[in-house]
């Protein structure tokens, strides 16, 4: 399909154009606007004119095939002029009707399925339904249902700014405020039945006039668009900025009935989004000011994650710490020299650290200010510079001085990346803002928001994308005929695992008691038994465990016992015998998992592990494959982490090859993300660094082709 007949069209019709006020006809046709008017057309077969302007009837009557449609009808009749202007040749169209799949109905979703149909059949670009359009500052066109004359249009050919996605009219109507400038292209995606959030994406990451893109994310329904759209993100230095709502059940069930689409696992959608690097935010307001921050900087990033704080007082220079010590932002000792210089600089009662009160007094004299800045922007320990000043309304000399400086020496190419964080809001003043950010220093949020926008920052500068896995693992469509899960047993799981590498106890099954006394000469005691069974998944609760058999005759009670209990837990299940292991050392227990997603593939989940992985969930997630830099990172992330590392003394374990372990169960997951449902190593046994990792227990679930009546 042709994105730019959808992004940029020249030539636009408005079907359904009205001009009586509070109709989505009349909104829709003073909306459009940038394009030539003799290429806007309007059509209603009820009218001959409106506004002065000649209405058709048809689209058949129109003098030019339009790029784009803009259909302002009600939904029942929009499949039918998506298939005249499909065979007429048009290939694009913003549908601003409600009423399709969002609602739910047979009926409704029988109107989106036929709106879909046709659009793939006549592979026509789709923004919508249940949208407000396109504002395409960067062209200066707007094909929207939004009115609003303060619309935002980026005049300047040199300047660039924020790609928009929303799949909420309103929230994409939002950004469109004085509030949030340095827009250039605004889309409301609606139910995105054709164009969907990813499709867009992909459109903007390639679109030099956009330095920073803002989404919005209910649901994903084109893995490997948006991964692709990452991918590029990522290798071009592009910020993606995201909200993905709908983690609570109440969030997702109101995401599904706004746009239609389904908000799938939340945890993995952001997994997937931060393997790629995307920032993630949990709320509009921080979605707003971060994405701000990245389009004013505009690709002069930090080149190290570390900042300056230098700040007018001493309330703000202690908040400063605090925060960023609670945001985990580094800053770092300045150098000898710099401290030298600073020393030179301030009052005698002011002490020279990072973070810096450099005092009220001292923003009284240009020269001064300068001399500072240079010493913070000349040290090598320092990638960003954070200035606590609240740019007074009355402009103060101390704002007047502190900006102008600002401004000249980002001019001069000698400034290294700077910020300005007020302590309070409604105390900006709009001339000192808008110099400064028009010369690429950006004017954050207060507090928390600013400082949390900080840290996007320097995680977005650390992310590597060479230091990731980055082929992702999604799998087929099911095919046609019918799936069904199989439970692979403890014995087939385990001897799975040992196939592809994974360390895992010596095991011997055994079908009668008679067979126990060689499978104990064979097998260092003491021994665990477990009874081995596809339909007891869970055998401790089964009592199908045994722990601590040092003798044969215990072994033997054991073997016995195990059997009474599951058969009598299970009398219908079918059990192969029970299995005889030999009984692991303790070491630090590990959660080793795969759930496979049927959209975006395998996930690997590791945390705490044995009786209380559910019980504290301290667990993170990651996409399959890992490389051992991620599986690393995950194991960091994690708040065992410290007893992992060596706490108080405890000897360190062996994360080394507790990552490789990671990498191989990744890889296996990836090549087999068509027929893996879950996997489960719990517990991993983790022991000495330099003494390995061995996987205790396993259970592999896999899909088969179900059998199917050959009557």
């Amino acid at each position: 399909m042709d994105m730019d007949k959808l992004m940029r069209p020249t030539s636009v019709v408005v079907i359904g154009a009205s001009d009586k006020p509070g109709m989505a006809g009349d909104a829709t046709a003073s909306s459009i606007r940038g394009l030539n008017k003799d290429r806007v057309y309007y059509l209603n077969p009820r009218r001959d004119e409106i506004n002065g302007r000649k209405c058709y009837h048809a689209l058949c009557e129109l003098p030019e095939i339009p790029d784009c449609m803009l259909i302002c009808t009600p939904a029942h009749v929009v499949p039918d002029y998506m298939e005249e202007a499909g065979k007429m040749g048009i290939r694009a169209a913003v549908v601003i009707a409600s009423g399709f799949s969002e609602q739910r109905t047979e009926e409704a979703r029988a109107l989106s399925d036929k709106l879909k149909e046709t659009c793939e059949r006549y592979d026509m670009a789709l923004c919508g339904p249940n949208c407000i359009g396109i504002i395409n500052g960067i062209d200066n066109v707007c094909v929207t249902a939004n009115n609003d004359e303060t619309m935002t249009m980026l005049a300047d050919d040199e300047r660039r700014g924020i790609g928009v996605i929303a799949q909420s009219g309103y929230i994409s109507s939002g950004f469109n405020n004085p509030n949030c400038d340095y827009l250039a292209c605004v889309v409301s995606a609606g139910n995105s039945v054709i164009c969907g959030l990813e499709d867009y994406m992909l459109y903007m990451v390639q679109e030099d006039r956009i330095n920073c893109i803002a989404a919005y994310i209910e649901g994903i329904t084109k893995p490997d668009v948006l991964i692709q759209a990452l991918k590029i993100a990522a290798a071009r230095k592009k910020p993606i900025v995201i909200l993905k709502a709908g983690s609570s059940s109440k969030g997702g069930f109101a995401a599904a009935s706004h746009t239609g689409s389904l908000t799938g696992n939340h945890r993995i959608i952001l997994s997937i989004l931060k393997k790629y690097g995307a920032i993630i935010t949990e709320s509009l307001e921080e979605l707003v000011s971060t994405a701000r921050m990245f389009a004013i900087l505009d690709g002069k990033h930090p080149v190290h994650p570390s900042m300056a704080g230098i700040n007018f007082s001493g309330g703000e220079n202690t908040l400063c710490a605090d925060t960023a010590e609670r945001y985990d932002i580094a800053l770092p000792d300045f150098a000898t020299s710099t401290l030298e210089t600073i020393q030179a600089l301030v009052p005698p009662f002011a002490t020279p650290a990072n973070p810096l009160d450099a005092t009220t007094a001292l923003f009284s004299e240009k020269e001064l200010v300068r001399k500072l800045f240079l010493a913070a922007s000349g040290d090598s320990s320092i990638g960003l510079i954070a200035i606590g000043n609240d740019l007074g309304i009355h402009a103060e000399p101390k704002d007047l001085t502190c900006a102008e400086v600002l401004c000249e020496m980002q001019t001069e190419g000698i400034l290294k990346p700077t910020l300005i964080i007020p302590s309070f809001e409604k105390t900006r003043n709009e001339n000192l803002r808008q110099n400064l950010e028009h010369a690429g220093i950006p004017v954050l949020s207060t507090g928390e928001y600013a400082y949390r926008a900080i840290r996007h920052l320097m995680d977005f500068v650390s992310f590597d994308i060479s230091a990731i896995s980055s082929d992702p693992a999604i799998p087929a469509l099911f095919p046609h005929e019918p799936l069904q899960k199989r439970t692979l047993s403890e014995k087939e799981s385990k001897e799975l695992m040992a196939k592809v590498g994974i360390p895992v106890p010596k095991q011997c099954l055994l079908t009668k008691e008679s067979d126990l006394e060689n499978a104990c000469e064979n097998i260092p005691s003491p021994w665990v038994l477990k009874v081995d069974s596809e339909d007891i998944p869970h055998k401790t609760e089964a009592g199908g465990v045994s722990l601590h058999n040092t003798t044969i005759e215990e072994a033997g009670e054991a073997y016995q016992k195990i059997l009474t209990n599951c058969k009598k837990y299970n009398p219908k299940a079918q059990i192969n015998g029970v299995l005889l292991q030999q009984q692991l050392p303790a070491g630090q227990e590990i959660l080793l998992g795969i759930t496979c997603d049927r959209m975006f593939g395998p996930m690997l989940l590791c945390g705490l592990g044995g009786i209380q992985a559910e019980l504290f969930r301290d667990t993170a997630l990651a996409p399959c494959p890992v490389s051992k830099k991620e599986a690393l990172a995950m194991l960091r992330s994690l708040k065992i982490w410290p007893l992992l590392d060596g706490f108080r003394g405890i000897p360190k374990a062996d994360t080394n090859a507790l990552a490789e372990l990671m990498c191989v169960v990744s890889q296996f997951a990836a090549d087999h993300r068509n027929d893996l449902a879950e996997l489960d190593l719990n517990p991993v046994f983790v022991y000495e660094e330099g003494h390995g990792a061995v996987a205790a227990d396993a259970l592999v679930v896999r899909y088969e082709a179900a059998a199917t009546d050959t009557d």
